[in-house]
């Protein structure tokens, strides 16, 4: 019935980039490979060049109790010729939601409805549901995108719209397309089209939309059935609603043999986002050594820690068990340490926790390029260690995904892009960017993770940077990215004093071989944090810290395919403290 498949790191390919780190990458790309490949059941479109498909939201309905608190929530009352009711809904214990239309006892004809209103409400998209529809006459399932704005007037559907994306009022192979917008009243505008679909040997059909910038494209099991920009593509938010309506256009009901279904395999909504080169592939064609495309550019120095040791093992910050209760080593006024040690699997955890209270303590990220353009040239790459001694701070690690990665900025300075959201002492380096939450804080000295909207007013940002995925809300673990790989994440106390520096190392087969992002959650999880957010891993993952020597890194990066080998990354993120 599924069809996401979960892409895993092979051991042997962790070990084939660690002896042999010039070849071709074994361990597969963070969330840069084509869901096209990763979701055949949805049979996405291809994706303009330079981006891929990235999964927003979902829910595949497994479990025993449908998600009113996060997701849906379910309309009562009359609707055209019967009842919508909460009671038309159920989970059918194998991964489908049932969605029934029946007479009760009342002589009542009953179907329902759910919507994501005020859950989950979005601009553009892909947008797919894989439904088994009904097979009696006198009612039709219809899976559609509405808001209120729908009712404005003027600017045709750019100022609001209800997209249809498939009505069933009849029992052939018909599926109805549709758009409104200007209201239901006399200035009500549409344009229709009636679609059908082949026929399936299991009776389920996904039905999606891709609203894109140019047009509404409608799809019929990964087939394009119809192409409109009815009058102008809609910039306002909608929420997705499954619904069954009862009325005439399917034919009488009370002919009907009730009760009757309509299944839902699944609800998903994907993201366009960029290919993010290496920092989430690690493509090993910028690692190899020889030419990467530019001429008579002298090789930089390369960072490299002195890996004959293990690794530095500092006294003050030991490695402990990872199943016993983490021991918070102080190292400067407001910010402790704490590393772990896991053997099934073979991970190095690294965690740092600021009192963002504690006198002397602030945070900072990297600025501005001195020859700014936004989108082109953002910030100055550099490794982590650089920026943690050029600003003069106690701690740092990496923070955003960027590019451009190819062999030479891998290893050199220059201009860089980031992906997402930043925020440097209230100046915006890189503006928000769809499928790339944030964390930031507000000029109050309040944190938070979370999505920031691309029309969100961003004045009272003091700081901010951005991740791929929020794997941790509100104490729940939320994050879906089962590849392993080195990883950085930060999260929030859920009394919002405390942050929390992650880094799991990964990529080296007897050291530590990578984390899911749902490994990042637990141990975020079991530091104190509430709020957690995934930020660029890889081999950019970086953690350091100052001290009366100099820098010291507390993981052990591959930045360049080798251990203790550091990255120039996009940016950074660290904390200015007193020492003790």
């Amino acid at each position: 019935m599924k069809h996401i498949q979960k892409i895993c790191c092979l051991f042997w390919g962790a070990l084939a980039l660690f002896l042999y780190p010039s070849l071709s990458p074994i361990i597969p790309a963070q969330e840069t490979v084509s869901l096209q490949k990763n979701l055949p059941g949805d049979l996405l479109p291809e994706p303009p060049e330079g981006m891929t498909w990235k999964l927003v939201w979902n829910d595949e309905f497994d479990g025993t109790e449908i998600d009113y608190v996060n997701k849906w929530e379910a309309v009562n009352g009359p609707r055209r010729d019967g009842f919508w009711s909460k009671e038309a809904f159920a989970l059918d214990g194998n991964g489908c939601l049932r969605m029934k239309t029946f007479q009760n006892d009342e002589g009542q004809f009953v179907d329902g409805c759910l919507r994501s209103r005020g859950k989950y409400e979005k601009v553009k998209g892909f947008f797919v549901a894989r439904m088994k529809t009904q097979k009696e006459v006198g009612h039709w399932s219809a899976f559609w995108l509405y808001n209120d704005s729908e009712g404005n007037r003027g600017e045709g559907s750019k100022n609001g719209a209800e997209i249809d994306i498939m009505e069933k009022p009849w029992l052939d192979a018909r599926i109805n397309h549709a758009i409104h917008w200007d209201g239901y009243g006399p200035e009500h505008k549409s344009v229709v089209s009636v679609s059908e679909e082949e026929e399936s040997a299991d009776g389920f059909h996904t039905y999606s939309l891709w609203w894109g910038d140019d047009a509404y494209r409608f799809y019929i099991d990964g087939r394009q059935t119809w192409e409109t920009t009815a009058d102008g593509i809609c910039e306002k938010p909608l929420y997705l609603k499954i619904s069954d309506e009862i009325g005439n256009w399917a034919g009488d009901i009370k002919t009907a043999k009730l009760p009757d279904e309509t299944l839902i395999d699944y609800v998903r909504v994907y993201d366009l986002v960029p290919i993010v080169p290496e920092s989430n592939a690690d493509d090993d064609a910028a690692d190899a050594e020889g030419d990467d495309g530019r001429e008579n550019v002298p090789e930089a120095e390369e960072h490299l820690v002195d890996v004959n040791q293990e690794l530095p093992r500092y006294i003050e910050v030991p490695y402990t068990a990872a199943e016993e209760k983490i021991e918070w080593i102080p190292i400067f006024e407001g910010i402790s340490a704490a590393r772990l040690e896991s053997t099934d699997p073979r991970l190095r955890i690294s965690l740092l926790k600021i009192d963002t209270k504690a006198k002397g303590v602030s945070l900072v990220t990297t600025g501005r390029y001195p020859e700014y353009t936004e989108n082109e040239n953002e910030t100055n790459r550099e490794t982590t260690v650089d920026f943690l001694q050029r600003n003069d701070l106690a701690v740092a690690i990496n923070a955003n995904f960027y590019t451009p990665f190819d062999g030479f900025t891998l290893k050199n300075p220059g201009p860089s892009n980031e992906c997402g959201l930043v925020v440097s002492d209230g100046v915006v380096v890189s503006p928000v960017q769809d499928g790339f939450p944030t964390f930031l804080m507000t000029k109050e000295g309040t944190p938070e993770i979370r999505v920031v909207a691309a029309d969100e007013n961003t004045d009272n940002i003091y700081l901010a940077v951005s991740g791929n995925e929020i794997i941790l809300k509100d104490g729940e673990i939320v994050a879906n990215d089962l590849s392993t790989h080195p990883r950085t994440g930060i999260g929030i106390s859920e009394n919002l004093r405390y942050l929390y520096f992650i880094t799991i190392d990964g990529r080296q087969l007897n050291w530590s071989v990578g984390a899911t992002t749902v490994l990042v959650a637990e141990y975020l999880k079991k530091a104190g944090a509430y709020q957690g957010l995934n930020l660029d891993g890889g081999g950019s993952t970086t953690m350091v810290r100052a001290t009366g020597d100099g820098p010291e890194l507390l993981n052990l990066p591959v930045g360049l395919g080798r251990p203790g080998s550091l990255r120039h990354n996009g940016n950074s993120i660290g904390a200015r403290a007193n020492p003790l």
